[in-house]
């Protein structure tokens, strides 16, 4: 079993506004991220909300989702990732973690993460364009769950990834469209556009 876990709890400082609930097409950020990881090949999909939690629910709360508050949101990334494994059913064998302001990763580039998970199990799966790391990243939870657990402060699950090379699996996928994310206004004219 795996189970994914979007991460929708910052407060989009950079930004200045809920980069989460910007409006793409006809609807927020976060639904077409939530969309997504519904009709791929994971499990369970739980959403981890926190500065905006209302707002987030209000969005999604007709998809088959767990939706999750994080009151220590303010305190980073981390502690999301660790309410995020916290909430997946006891199953899970891997936790596969998506932002909420990746809106243009589709269904296929999800599913080829989990394929290749499957084939190498007790590995982070890392996807890849042109040798660039990016996101979602997959973990082993059977392998991985204490690492995530102890994870604090705003840096998230690189700190895993950096301390144990030997253990990543790198995907290569050719379409970079799918890493974008939405940090700037730039960032969001130009997801407008594509």
């Amino acid at each position: 079993m795996i189970a994914a876990v979007i991460l929708a709890a910052g407060q989009a400082s950079r930004m200045g506004a809920p980069k989460q609930l910007l409006p793409l097409a006809g609807k927020p950020v976060i639904r077409h991220v939530a969309e997504t990881a519904c009709l791929s090949a994971v499990d369970e999909c739980v959403i981890v909300t926190g500065c905006y939690s209302r707002e987030v629910m209000a969005t999604v709360r007709d998809l088959p989702v767990k939706i999750i508050y994080n009151p220590a949101w303010t305190k980073g990334q981390a502690g999301s990732v660790v309410a995020g494994i916290q909430a997946v059913s006891s199953a899970a064998a891997g936790v596969l973690f998506l932002l909420a302001d990746q809106p243009l990763v589709t269904v296929e580039f999800l599913n080829h993460l989990l394929v290749n998970y499957r084939t190498r199990p007790e590995t982070i799966v890392v996807p890849v364009y042109q040798g660039k790391r990016g996101t979602p990243v997959l973990f082993d939870l059977p392998h991985w769950r204490r690492e995530l657990l102890s994870l604090t402060g705003d840096e998230g699950a690189r700190k895993i990834i950096l301390q144990h090379p030997e253990s990543v699996w790198q995907v290569e996928w050719e379409d970079k469209n799918v890493f974008r994310d939405i940090d700037t206004e730039e960032d969001y004219q130009e997801i407008l556009h594509l």
